[in-house]
């Protein structure tokens, strides 16, 4: 079966939206790996592979107070088929690919940091069961000393993260992100802030925040309301927002409306590593309405640009400069 048609079959399949010859095929594929013959392992290669799926798939001991780092994979499945190939195991549903922290750093180190590449996803399960996504080249810093005694902090230094906080009345979760300051007790919302630019937004998806800054009170936010801050001017906005494109950036996906072309060169570089650049101070003045798909070919999305708007780009290694 092509990996494509597997793919989309599997997440049909377990969005139990696949029709009933779709989970016949579907089942069909997977009891033929019963004829398969599996390889001899001795005892030790055994436990290794056992301890190896383990850790993949997030077993740890849950009395720990050590954070899981979860890093999206889009090929998941080829992973659960090779286990099922060795082992005869049966297919993990997991979409996270889980990697585990290591316990000697964090006994050494209060203070951590954790970073998402280019086009890569990361979910951080905190010891609260807060649960943290960061999306590609984000970066966060979180002090285990003092977290979740008091309070819940967490500093995000920069990117696009979207946060799952658990209820606590006791204990406020506070996200510092350049000169915004988010507390909440348990809801969820997304941060988007970059230093390179002029504008940091905040999105609630349930719940309630407060946003503030050095002066104060900014604006009290509930579902499906986000907030702008414009770093230069200090203006807020506030608007509502569709929920809906925090769902596709689960799959790779992000719908940027109406940005600057600065925002669109980081989101660029975030996703595909290519630096976007101009000096044509109209070009500069552009706004771009386009979706950023990991399954669509950047060099596609940069002629599609160009032509809407009438530009013209030329590509210098991994630069794009536009003109």
């Amino acid at each position: 079966m092509k990996s494509k048609i597997l793919q989309l079959l599997l997440k049909r399949y377990l969005d139990k939206e696949a029709s009933k010859p779709e989970q016949n095929l579907l089942e069909s594929w997977y009891q033929s790996f019963d004829k398969q013959s599996a390889p001899i392992l001795d005892s030790n290669q055994k436990e290794n592979n056992l301890q190896s799926i383990r850790t993949k798939i997030g077993f740890y001991d849950a009395s720990s107070n050590h954070p899981i780092i979860r890093r999206i994979n889009p090929l998941w499945y080829k992973l659960v088929a090779g286990i099922v190939l060795v082992l005869g195991l049966f297919i993990g549903y997991k979409i996270w690919n889980v990697k585990q922290v290591d316990e000697s750093t964090l006994e050494t180190a209060d203070i951590r940091y954790f970073e998402s590449k280019v086009g890569e996803r990361i979910r951080i399960d905190l010891p609260d069961q807060t649960h943290l996504t960061l999306n590609p080249s984000s970066k966060i810093q979180v002090d285990f000393a003092s977290y979740n005694k008091a309070s819940r902090e967490v500093k995000l230094i920069r990117g696009d993260v979207f946060f799952d906080v658990a209820p606590d009345s006791t204990k406020p979760f506070i996200v510092y992100a350049e000169e915004l300051k988010t507390q909440v007790k348990g809801t969820s919302f997304l941060i988007s802030s970059y230093p390179e630019l002029s504008k940091q937004v905040v999105s609630v998806y349930t719940g309630r925040v407060m946003v503030s800054n050095e002066v104060g009170p900014l604006a009290e936010l509930t579902k499906g309301l986000q907030l702008s801050l414009n770093k230069e001017t200090n203006k807020v906005e506030t608007r509502n927002f569709d929920i809906q494109n925090q769902v596709e950036r689960d799959y790779g996906k992000i719908l940027l409306k109406q940005v600057s072309f600065n925002e669109l060169a980081v989101q660029f570089e975030n996703y595909y590593g290519l630096r976007l650049q101009t000096k044509n101070q109209h070009i500069l003045q552009q706004h771009y309405t386009i979706p950023i798909n990991k399954q669509v070919k950047p060099e596609t999305l940069i002629k599609v640009i160009a032509e809407l708007h009438h530009n013209q780009f030329r590509k210098e290694g991994n630069m794009v400069i536009f003109y």
